[in-house]
């Protein structure tokens, strides 16, 4: 297994980052991108598919693309898993203007170490290439870090491939500290 296979592990606690931004139903938050766009956060819907398959199916976004390269975005695989999450495991688009822009999963672990601490998780934190360095992720991840703090989650924690050494500096911007080294077992080729 190469160095590919190994991830950096980054955590934030819950009363780091603090941001101004206003609220909408359903828990979705809303940040200004310029005077004529806005982008909304919010739990992915079916209809979302195609655009999220499509962030996921970027190299070098330590995704495993054998595995989206054969799906139709409407596959049941994903139509399922989408359908099957919850408050405690549900998929997050960044929706500019109604264009999906950007994708995150956010996932609630309760331990029974730390007095039963929740701890929230975050992978898969994508933004389309022509849509970085405009604030989407930033937004997206403060966003996750609000959601913890709602949930009284006592730490945030993401896990980055060792390749994106852009993503990892991003991290570190925004108070994610490293912290450990993860490993992983591949248990379908």
């Amino acid at each position: 297994m190469g160095s590919s296979a190994f991830e950096t592990t980054f955590e934030a606690c819950a009363s780091c980052t603090g941001v101004n931004l206003s609220r909408r139903a359903r828990g979705a938050m809303v940040a200004s991108r310029s005077m004529s766009s806005v982008l909304l956060v919010r739990r992915a819907i079916v209809a979302d598919l195609p655009a999220v398959v499509a962030l996921f199916k970027i190299p070098d976004e330590g995704n495993r693309l054998d595995a989206e390269r054969a799906l139709d975005p409407f596959a049941p695989a994903y139509v399922e898993a989408l359908r099957g999450m919850n408050d405690d495991n549900a998929l997050y688009v960044g929706d500019e203007d109604g264009l999906v822009v950007g994708v995150f999963q956010l996932t609630f672990v309760r331990h029974v170490g730390y007095a039963g601490g929740l701890v929230a998780q975050i992978e898969n934190v994508i933004v389309a290439p022509s849509a970085r360095g405009r604030g989407i992720g930033a937004t997206m991840m403060r966003f996750a870090i609000d959601r913890a703090k709602s949930r009284s989650a006592f730490r945030v924690q993401l896990t980055s491939n060792k390749r994106r050494a852009r993503a990892h500096a991003f991290y570190e911007r925004l108070g994610f500290e490293r912290s450990h080294e993860g490993m992983k077992l591949l248990l379908v080729p």
